[in-house]
């Protein structure tokens, strides 16, 4: 993205082909702010629409910009009005085939409830209701499921103790997984973590394949650095996959899980 301009250019990255470039009509100030952050949703695949939104993450948020772009044609239209009040949420979420979720909490039923953006209707379409989880919503699989993360001790300081939360809209059920280890992320059908046993080593559960990778014989190749890192989020960046940074020998590697 450039500068102080009235037009400035937003690009696409799949994460296969070719990236793609959108003129996009918002004027940034320069110096940029300290805050200044932007961002967007790919919503239906490459052809679908490109929900983008430009400004500070300061409380309360500035914006300078946002749209609802047609990636098939490069042509802009406002953003939705249901969609426009919910863009700092972070109820909001993409499911692995690019549809827009949003789960919020019913104070008066004591559950929460999912809806998906239905880019032809223009509204939000009710997909259920589940028991509410108490914890951070990090992914949700096609079709609306929602995996969550919860502490499995009510210890504050242990960190390496958690659960990986699964439920369905529409079902009471709630499936859970234990994990014993510093937990990296969560996505839609798995969990990374290095396993409190062995910091030498990054697992990948994939809880409803009841399968698990193990990656052993890491190290740690800069001194004072973190031995795993995790650089990407798909439930909060929208993104397809999730990143996890390793040390071996000398070298540094990549993770990649995606989620498609």
């Amino acid at each position: 993205m450039g500068g102080a301009h009235e037009s400035n250019q937003l690009f696409a990255i799949p994460p296969s082909g070719p990236a793609s470039a959108y003129d996009i009509p918002v004027r940034v100030p320069t110096p940029l702010p300290v805050a200044f952050g932007m961002g967007g949703i790919a919503i239906g695949g490459p052809k679908g629409r490109l929900l983008w939104s430009v400004g500070t993450g300061v409380v309360p948020p500035v914006t300078y910009g946002s749209g609802y772009l047609n990636m098939a044609t490069g042509q802009e239209s406002p953003v939705p009005s249901q969609v426009s009040t919910q863009l700092h949420r972070e109820a909001m979420l993409l499911s692995p085939n690019d549809t827009l979720y949003q789960v919020l909490f019913s104070a008066q039923s004591g559950q929460s409830i999912e809806t998906r953006w239905s880019a032809r209707r223009s509204t939000w379409v009710q997909v259920g209701t589940f028991p509410t989880v108490f914890g951070p919503i990090m992914g949700i699989s096609d079709g609306g499921g929602v995996w969550a993360r919860l502490p499995a001790t009510k210890n504050p300081i242990d960190i390496e103790d958690w659960y990986v939360v699964y439920e369905v809209p529409g079902s009471t059920r709630v499936e859970k997984w234990r994990i014993h280890g510093n937990l990296l992320g969560i996505g839609p059908g798995y969990a990374v973590y290095i396993p409190f046993s062995d910091s030498q080593e990054v697992n990948i559960l994939f809880p409803l394949q009841h399968r698990t990778l193990h990656f052993r014989g890491l190290t740690n190749p800069y001194p004072g650095a973190l031995q795993v890192g995790d650089i990407g989020v798909p439930a909060q960046f929208g993104t397809d996959s999730e990143v996890v940074a390793v040390g071996h020998g000398f070298k540094t590697e990549e993770i990649v899980v995606y989620t498609k």
